[in-house]
């Protein structure tokens, strides 16, 4: 049952130990999805919910930079298409599927639903399919093109009028007039939909058959009788090499003069044309190492850029040393964005220095810095994590790919009808963040009956695309830029979590709720598997210490079981309810607090910055809405108790460490 359909992301890419000179990038499939229930409109929007996220500027510098990556690697021979562990490019496939799966746009109208990966080495027509596939090409993420194929395999690529025209016919004007309410809102709808991609290119037919030639090249070349038979000998997509003015040429000696201790002159006529500085800055990539000379030039050109692009520093491909990168930040005030990338200097020295120093950055790309590993942000962010605290985003593959293991900062967790619960996890998130993510999840909850009906109670990719995103006042959800990809499905004992609990068919027992539980306080469940209680820090043990000291119950219990030892007393009959819940084993303590108590705490840590009071105060508000909707409990401030005193029943999965 299902009405299914495929969803393939392609880009040319080189082949292993290919070269630009004897083999040229060819297309290939780098993403390929499945959506069980996608149809109709249904493709559109998520067609054109992707294209924003791919397009968004921050975004696309990402994909630029994993395109990059995979060039020269080659395909996976298992084709089998369980093998998802072959995911070339995880940052584009988080995009992917959150884009398929979840929209929040509108939240009286918000959509989710669920999707798998699947290898993308296979053909396009191989998984089981009822509604047709969409291609989009993202070569050049700024410049996507996309298709939809409803006959498999081979059929010819279709826009997305044609496409979704084969499930909703246009009607003739004046039988559209005569018809009811309903049918003329679905038109419009249809209509509005369709128009939303206008504007977009629509991927070539030559696309699919170098993809996939097997499926496509015969009906390709039969339909382009006079096209090239060799499909792969796809046009570069670069641009005719221009021929360079005498004043750009002029550049690099200028510059040269200027290290070599010359006249100034030249290089300040240039810098006085604003639109030469990105040539000027061009040709000083080209110089390595990078003269300290020079440092004033490019003092000159980031000048000019911050009038424009207001308190962002980019130095990409820049071989700066640390010490010049400070002397540079150094020059300008409240710079908040730093881009690092494509540096083979840059190292977890360099990333301590600068944001030791400057407190007013909250974002630093770096991608393709080979001096600065994986392995290198994971000690950072394990012996200084504080050192994260101001910043928004932090760009390196380290937080980009989904099978990174790393301590979890801040949670989400939740649990709805037959689902099982879903933990969603962030090695590093700001308190603003936090806010915006739960005032764009809680909007879409105000309206009990479409939250259930779309899907926002059961499915965790509503919560994956609002923990990851970040956008600025003024920007759409769907123009977010994606910050980080998730660690999702994993229980945490560590960090703060905040857990939903909200539909009240799965919680009939205990009523739905939420809270924000601080698990590096709190005291796990005591194991009965024979594992070594000591691996419970010196922090949990206290605050366990803590309640049995405070609580007067404890004692007379400890006292009553010890009499009841000495008697021999083994009757249940002469046990009080004290007596019974001393023998059970002991259940974990969590410390919770509400939301207030919660970013105090979470705040209160050097760096963070306090998110803004008005974006507190709205989603004190729609918590409120939803304890009037879902009749939801939340905790007083601080109580160290069992979360089934909050509504939250101990015995769900995500708090099972």
């Amino acid at each position: 049952m299902g009405q299914r359909h495929q969803v393939y992301v392609v880009a040319r890419v080189r082949s292993t130990n290919a070269t630009l000179a004897d083999a040229p990038a060819k297309y290939r499939c780098i993403v390929a999805l499945h959506h069980q229930w996608c149809y109709g409109r249904l493709p559109l929007l998520a067609t054109r919910r992707f294209l924003t996220l791919v397009k968004f500027p921050e975004n696309a510098e990402i994909i630029r930079w994993e395109l990059d990556h995979i060039q020269d690697k080659g395909e996976e021979k298992n084709k089998n298409k369980k093998n998802k562990k072959n995911t070339l490019c995880p940052y584009t496939a988080f995009l992917l599927s959150t884009s398929w799966t979840a929209s929040l746009a509108d939240p009286e109208n918000p959509y989710a639903s669920s999707s798998f990966l699947f290898n993308p080495n296979m053909g396009s027509a191989n998984m089981d399919n009822n509604d047709g596939i969409t291609v989009i090409d993202i070569s050049d993420p700024l410049s996507p093109a996309y298709c939809y194929v409803k006959r498999l395999p081979g059929g010819r690529p279709l826009t997305a009028k044609k496409y979704c025209r084969s499930y909703y016919p246009e009607p003739d004007p004046e039988e559209l007039a005569k018809s009811d309410e309903q049918e003329r809102a679905i038109e419009e709808h249809v209509a509005e939909v369709i128009a939303s991609l206008d504007g977009e290119k629509v991927l070539e037919h030559r696309v699919l058959a170098e993809t996939w030639p097997l499926e496509y090249r015969k009906g390709y070349l039969k339909a382009h009788p006079d096209g090239d038979s060799d499909v792969s000998s796809t046009p570069s997509s670069d641009s005719p090499k221009r021929i360079p003015e005498l004043v750009e040429m002029a550049i690099a000696p200028a510059i040269t003069a200027v290290i070599q201790g010359g006249d100034l002159a030249d290089i300040q006529n240039i810098l006085a044309q604003p639109d030469r500085h990105a040539i000027v800055k061009e040709n000083l990539t080209k110089f390595s190492p990078f003269p300290d000379e020079a440092i004033p030039i490019l003092s000159d050109v980031l000048g000019f850029e911050l009038e424009s692009n207001k308190k962002s520093v980019d130095i990409t491909s820049l071989p700066l040393s640390t010490a010049q990168i400070l002397q540079l930040l150094a020059s300008f005030d409240g710079v908040e964005v730093l881009n690092l990338s494509y540096n083979p200097l840059v190292a977890s020295d360099t990333i301590e220095e600068i944001l030791a120093k400057h407190h007013s950055l909250r974002r630093i790309v770096c991608l393709a810095c080979p001096s600065l590993s994986d392995a290198d942000v994971a000690s950072l962010l394990s012996d200084k994590p504080d050192l994260f605290n101001p910043l928004d985003a932090f760009i390196h593959p380290y937080f980009l790919n989904p099978t990174t293991r790393t301590k979890a900062a801040f949670s989400m967790a939740s649990m709805s009808r037959n689902r099982f619960p879903y933990t969603i996890s962030l090695p590093t998130i700001t308190p603003t963040r936090i806010v915006q993510a739960l005032i764009d999840f809680t909007s879409a909850l105000r309206d009990e009956a479409q939250a259930l009906i779309n899907g926002i109670l059961s499915e965790s990719s509503p919560v994956k695309a609002v923990i990851t995103g970040w956008r600025k006042e003024g920007q759409s959800w769907d123009e977010r830029s994606v910050v980080v990809v998730p660690r999702a499905g994993h229980p945490v004992s560590e960090g703060w979590i905040c857990i939903l609990a909200l539909d009240d068919l799965r919680m009939r027992e205990t009523g739905p709720g939420w809270a924000f539980v601080d698990m590096d306080a709190s005291r796990p469940p005591s194991t009965s598997d024979g594992a070594d209680s000591s691996n419970v820090d010196a922090k949990s043990s206290t605050t366990a210490v803590d309640d049995v000291e405070n609580n007067e119950d404890g004692a007379d219990t400890k006292a009553t079981d010890t009499k009841a030892d000495e008697e021999g007393q083994t009757s249940d009959e002469s046990l009080t309810s004290d007596d019974l819940e001393s023998l059970m084993p002991a259940q974990p303590i969590y410390k919770v607090y509400d939301l207030r108590d919660f970013l105090a705490r979470f705040s209160d840590r050097p760096g963070r910055v306090p998110a803004p009071e008005a974006s507190v105060a709205l989603l004190e508000e729609q918590l409120d809405v939803l304890k009037q909707k879902y009749g939801a409990k939340t905790d007083d401030p601080g109580r160290r108790r069992g979360l089934h005193e909050t509504g939250l029943s101990l015995r769900e999965p995500f708090l099972q460490m």
